[in-house]
């Protein structure tokens, strides 16, 4: 577990699954992809037209793009020191 993270129970942890899905079933019936609608999600802190917006702005994109660039990114964002 990371540094200072928080354990939750599974019960919570259930819970917050069932709300996060819901509101990427949310997105999904607006006719968003669900790789969008997650990634939107995620990117807004949950907030569900925080993320349309993004969405809508081209703030997300599509997921092999997007994979390309976060391991382009991961690659020169790592510093090499001797």
């Amino acid at each position: 577990m990371p540094k200072g993270a928080v354990q939750l129970s599974p019960e919570l942890e259930a819970q917050l699954r069932e709300e996060k899905d819901a509101m990427i079933a949310q997105l999904v019936g607006m006719g968003y992809p669900t790789d969008k609608a997650r990634r939107g999600l995620r990117r807004s802190g949950w907030d569900v037209s925080a993320a349309v917006e993004r969405i809508e702005n081209g703030d997300v994109q599509e997921a092999a793009n997007t994979k390309y660039e976060t391991i382009r990114g991961r690659i020169q964002r790592q510093k090499i020191v001797f």
